[in-house]
């Protein structure tokens, strides 16, 4: 996750969508890692706490969650496809938009140690 909002952080757009399906039901939610590995403020995060029940939903991939310009939720419910964000998914969500006839455009891959795909960075080329 690291490297995917180090890269997300250097580039121009202004919005972010990450999946919710990524680390779903691992480590509670990937909201953590947003001020962690942005600019994101820590102070104005520390002032928005999230309650509890939210934060069981965010585990089980059943609410949306934004800080920032980032964004969290369902793919499902990210529709029509805003060209203007950079889109941080699953790489079998990938594959699944591409059975479906989207146009993407790969901006980068997270690779683990051995070279296995872990998330990959897409923008769409057109609103489909």
């Amino acid at each position: 996750m690291r490297e995917a909002l180090t890269y997300a952080e250097s580039t121009s757009y202004d919005c972010i969508f990450m999946s919710n399906q990524i680390y779903l039901k691992k480590c509670g939610s990937i909201h953590v890692f947003v001020p962690f590995y942005t600019n994101y403020s820590p102070s104005i995060y520390q002032r928005s706490p999230i309650d509890p029940e939210t934060r069981k939903q965010l585990f089980l991939g059943e609410t949306n969650y934004s800080i920032g310009k980032y964004n969290i939720s369902s793919l499902d419910e990210r529709r029509p496809f805003d060209k203007k964000c950079l889109y941080i998914l699953h790489p079998e969500e990938v594959k699944a938009l591409v059975e479906k006839g989207y146009d993407l455009k790969e901006i980068h891959v997270v690779k683990d140690s051995r070279g296995v795909e872990y998330l990959k960075l897409i923008e769409f080329n057109r609103s489909s």
